[in-house]
């Protein structure tokens, strides 16, 4: 794997869009014929983001093991451009077990930076995701180094982007999330000496990146994870506010994650089209500034059609009226994760608080009562009276 403590020289010769590359080996190429059609459908399209207030950006895993699919990525892009801003790419290239930023651009992300920027479409580069936090440390300590590669990868490839996805939980500590702000504040600079944009991801489930305000200080841009899915709209409310509380809509530094994909985690409500309306109406009533889509997968059919309408009207810039935003669970309770449940709330059995809490607590709620369930088995459970 090459090393970027001193320039991209080594990546350039694996598919990217700089001069290095230009009649070294790469990938399969994308045709100068296909090229020229996407050129078209951009013409076609040419009041894409006229007038459009808001970003709808997306990720797309390109590495080898994906076994991704170039072409069929490029042409999905091209039907949508209405609702493709940017596209932050996995291609390989990340945090190294040394504390370098390295890694060789897989053969797929050449001809996909071509094609987006045929398109017009902005092309950022997803370094990530690394759960290490002891090379994750050591990269902290070599910042300068770092803030070269990230220049060298802006001005290599273009980008208009460079994503830093860091999600080590485990031993991870605060000033760990502290170094990790400072370290961002420097990458942001470099970055941005190119034309390119720094953003991070965040998600509240580790010290490293739960820090909001400190991480949308140190960036152009937080993309919060916590939003991709939720067992129900109250749940989700509830992590958004996790984040609103920290990187108010109005300073225009949050961006929330949301999931296009299907897959266990996303079973019930985050599967139905009605969650995709429910989740952008909230969020063009909030007027954030950005959705970061995870993500684009030409091979498993994601993202699901269903949210193709409601980011047209968020990237339009509309507004919307959400209904009346669900009660908040009571202190200590969450919203449940039953899928049949999608407006009750429950709580695990705790010392501090058995079923005669539990059942005191949800008949404290007005217009709420106790569901009994098999508590054995299932948390204590409190829903609005039918």
């Amino acid at each position: 794997m090459s090393r970027l403590g001193g320039g991209v020289a080594a990546l350039g010769g694996r598919g990217g869009g700089g001069m290095a590359a230009r009649g070294a080996r790469r990938g399969p190429p994308v045709a100068l014929a296909a090229l020229a059609a996407l050129a078209v459908l951009a013409e076609l399209a040419g009041a894409r983001g006229a007038g459009a207030r808001r970003r709808v950006s997306w990720w797309w895993d390109g590495r080898a093991r994906r076994s991704p699919d170039p072409g069929r990525f490029l042409g999905w892009v091209g039907d949508h451009l209405d609702i493709v801003d940017s596209v932050m790419l996995q291609c390989g290239v990340g945090v190294q077990a040394d504390g370098t930023l390295g890694g060789a651009l897989e053969p797929a992300c050449g001809p996909a930076m071509r094609g987006l920027r045929a398109l017009g479409v902005e092309v950022e580069l997803w370094l990530g995701e690394s759960d290490d936090v002891e090379a994750q440390r050591r990269l902290f300590r070599r910042a300068p180094e770092a803030a070269a590669a990230v220049g060298a990868l802006v001005r290599e490839y273009r980008l208009a982007g460079v994503n830093f996805d860091v999600e080590s939980s485990e031993g991870v500590t605060a000033a760990d999330g502290e170094a990790y702000a400072a370290f961002l504040g420097q990458m942001r600079a470099a970055a941005a000496g190119g034309g390119a944009r720094l953003t991070v991801d965040s998600a509240p489930f580790s010290l490293m990146m739960r820090n909001v305000t400190a991480l949308a200080g140190a960036t152009d841009r937080v993309l919060y994870m916590h939003t991709y899915m939720a067992p129900s709209l109250r749940g989700w409310l509830a992590n958004l506010d996790l984040a609103t509380a920290q990187a108010p809509p109005a300073g225009g530094k949050l961006a929330a994650g949301l999931a296009g994909f299907k897959d266990a985690r996303t079973a019930g409500w985050s599967d139905t089209p009605e969650s995709a309306r429910e989740r952008l109406c909230w969020l063009m009533h909030l007027d954030l500034p950005e959705v970061a889509m995870f993500r684009i997968s030409e091979n498993d059919g994601w993202p699901l059609a269903h949210w193709e309408e409601p980011l047209q009207r968020f990237a339009g810039g509309e507004d919307c009226a959400p209904g009346p935003r669900p009660e908040p669970c009571p202190a200590g309770w969450e919203a449940t994760r039953n899928p049949g449940e999608t407006q009750c709330c429950s709580r695990k059995r705790s010392r501090g608080c058995g079923e005669a809490c539990a059942r005191a607590q949800c008949a404290a709620r007005p217009g709420w009562a106790w569901r009994p369930e098999d508590f054995k088995v299932h948390p204590y459970t409190c829903c609005p009276a039918p």
